[in-house]
């Protein structure tokens, strides 16, 4: 799709949308033929079942209902936006606003149901300004047919141009519609408001950062194109105090966030803002596996553990060495993922090398030697005890490089295959000349990255170029993440948490980008099902297959 598809996105009815039900078609690809022990074998499909049934309303009941809303004396276009709690057939809609002169009017074709427009003729008057917008017109509906489906996450919005000088007046809307019993309906207004973008002031906060705001870009771009009237403007914050961050944004007023792409920073923000929404790429600990109002375009640590452990035992694994620094979040919450569905397949679990707080692998060379002896005594001994090649080492280290450079030094740590996260896939120090590479090489590297069944053909070099490293999914799942926000705002035609997190899930489950289809989990997080197996061969990396 064109960076991303611009184009196409203008051209097309709206959003990229599938679709309902629409079949994600997923390759299994042939596992090349590796060297040694670490031949790995690509796992057969496993079924998945859904259900797509559409919901069906209860005890439809014909109701009128008159609301009132403010236009303000200011010149231009005022966004008034009806939307129901829930699912509704609009069968009148009657708009009256008092006025002197040509001061209201209604441009051809601008109102939008749910962000598609509507095709309809202009409507101006002399003094006030009276329509009604369904029966008889100025709406034209596909063969004249009625009623107006306005679903509970969704909206009609109704821009009303103010020009010259005067005084702000209220708008009066007289409305009748078919729904459940307990079905409410509402007139407000949208005016834009500026979203949070709260970042680590670190490597991986810089390239989240930096993809993020070419989604934004190019969402603006689809913006402008359609006649929107508006943009997605973030607040960014770079910063090492994310809780000030937070309490900064709440004293301005904004509760709806793109970001937050470490654990800790997005687990903060759950714990103690309930009523913010935000939209994660990168955050995917399994503690914030809950039905609330984070949405991550990133599938969960408790999937990825899950396919990982399902590899490994797939391929004679008998036994799982994890390595991870017990103060990091997202370190222990992969690790306790890949452990516990490992354990649930039958496979045993070391109590592995937790590295302590006071042991500094990064940067401390002293400590770097001692942990990498700790992990080649550990496969030394499971070794011996269940056999070679029957042992799995599992690195949930972020900064790794200094600690696999050390560990490479040692015989013993070759006799075990070796898993990483899914962030490591692509990064350089896995490939080219060197120890690492090298080492990598010899025990089969091996991580998981969800499949990539979109095209990223054009946005790629674009991120790449703003984050200063090769593009990869975290980075895709950062991109898309603008744009899964903007289109349900342009969707509900808001900017409250509240109605963005019911509507954020039925975009994005008629929403393909980058990454493909976007479909999410109860959970509303990336409901992936295919990952694509990734091994360092030769000091390059390879894809040797895809696990459905």
């Amino acid at each position: 799709m064109a960076r991303l598809s611009i184009r196409e996105r203008q051209a097309a009815d709206m959003l990229r949308m599938l679709p309902v039900g629409a079949a994600l078609v997923l390759l299994l690809s042939a596992a090349p033929a590796m060297a040694d022990l670490h031949d790995l074998d690509i796992p057969r499909a496993v079924p998945i079942s859904s259900d797509t049934t559409p919901p069906q309303m209860q005890d439809p009941t014909l109701w009128t209902q008159t609301m009132y809303g403010a236009i303000p004396q200011d010149a231009g276009t005022h966004r008034m936006v009806v939307w129901c709690s829930g699912d509704a057939l609009l069968y009148s809609l009657d708009l009256y606003i008092p006025g002197e002169g040509n001061r209201y009017s209604i441009t051809a074709d601008s109102i939008r149901l749910n962000g598609m427009a509507l095709s309809h003729p202009g409507y101006s008057g002399e003094g006030d300004l009276r329509t009604d917008l369904l029966q008889g017109g100025p709406i034209t509906l596909e063969g004249g047919a009625l009623p107006l489906v306005l679903p509970g996450h969704g909206s009609l919005m109704v821009p009303v141009v103010v020009t010259g000088e005067g005084a702000a007046v209220r708008a009066v809307v007289d409305m009748s519609y078919v729904s459940g019993p307990h079905t409410t309906c509402s007139l407000d207004s949208f005016e834009p408001e500026m979203v949070g973008a709260v970042f680590p002031d670190e490597a991986f906060g810089y390239v989240m950062r930096a993809s993020v705001g070419v989604g934004v870009d190019d969402f603006n771009v689809y913006l402008e194109g359609t006649g929107a009237g508006w943009s997605l403007e973030p607040e960014v914050h770079t910063t090492d105090d994310i809780a000030q961050a937070i309490v900064e944004l709440q004293e301005a007023g904004i509760r709806t966030h793109l970001g937050f792409p470490a654990s800790y920073e997005l687990e903060a923000l759950a714990a103690g803002y309930p009523d913010h929404l935000a939209v994660s790429c990168c955050a995917t600990v399994g503690s914030l596996d809950a039905d609330d109002r984070i949405f991550r375009t990133a599938p969960s640590d408790t999937q990825m553990g899950i396919q990982l452990a399902r590899l490994m035992q797939h391929n004679g694994i008998d036994v799982l060495l994890p390595v991870w620094r017990t103060h990091d979040s997202w370190e222990t919450g992969y690790r306790n993922s890949v452990a516990g569905a490992f354990l649930d397949l039958g496979g045993m679990v070391d109590e592995g090398v937790a590295v302590d707080d006071d042991e500094d692998i990064v940067n401390d060379s002293e400590d770097t030697a001692r942990v990498a002896a700790r992990v080649a005594e550990r496969i030394a001994s499971l070794s011996e005890t269940h056999g070679a090649g029957r042992v799995a080492v599992f690195v949930a280290v972020y900064e790794e490089a200094a600690l696999l450079e050390e560990i490479s030094q040692h015989e013993e740590a070759r006799n075990a295959w070796w898993f990483g996260t899914d962030y490591t896939v692509g990064t350089t120090l896995y490939t080219g000349e060197g120890s690492v590479p090298e080492f990598a090489s010899a025990v089969g590297y091996t991580a998981l990255q969800v499949a990539v069944s979109g095209s990223a053909t054009d946005v790629s070099p674009a991120l790449a170029e703003a984050a200063g490293r090769p593009t990869n999914h975290d980075m895709l799942a950062a991109y898309e993440s603008a744009w899964i926000l903007g289109l349900a705002m342009v969707h509900t035609q808001s900017s409250d948490p509240g109605r963005l997190a019911g509507a954020i899930p039925y975009v994005a489950d008629r929403y393909a980008g980058t990454l493909g289809p976007m479909t999410m989990d109860p959970n509303g997080d990336l409901a992936a099902d295919a990952f694509e197996v990734w091994s360092v061969r030769g000091g390059e990396w390879t894809l040797m297959g895809v696990m459905e």
